[in-house]
């Protein structure tokens, strides 16, 4: 069958399922039709059993693989491990300090154009003249 001879049939099936679940169907009244149950909750407002949920075992195999990797990093984290050895911590520090030695200072002398610049910056920045009232 081609597409467009698929989407054919469907648009005419269309109307038809329309007008039968508008007359009820064979059986009579829909019973899970949108209005029949006048504001109470009915059996066909239960939603479907999920399919996506984990098993019990899986669960338990879930809970079981978290407790070990827990358990791992506790074991790796211990109280001296991330420690030093009394007297070490100063020479840690000394050899830490040589090696991010601080930057040069900028020393470059100031340009006019920035002289020129703050000068008028020092003029404008004269208070604003007394209100009167």
């Amino acid at each position: 069958m081609t597409k467009a001879l698929r989407i054919a049939l469907g648009l005419l099936a269309l109307p038809a399922s329309g007008a039968l679940a508008a007359t009820g169907g064979a059986t009579g009244a829909a019973p899970c039709a949108p209005g029949t149950s006048a504001g109470y909750p009915s059996f066909c407002d239960i939603p479907p059993t999920p399919t996506d949920v984990r098993s019990p075992k899986a669960f338990r195999a879930a809970v079981v693989d978290l407790r070990r990797a827990g358990r791992r990093v506790v074991r790796a984290s211990g109280p001296g491990t991330f420690g030093l050895p009394l007297g070490e911590a100063d020479a840690f520090s000394r050899s830490a300090q040589a090696e991010a030695a601080p930057p040069p200072e900028i020393a470059a002398p100031p340009s006019e154009r920035s002289e020129a610049a703050a000068a008028e910056l020092r003029r404008r920045a004269a208070p604003p003249p007394r209100r009167t009232h």
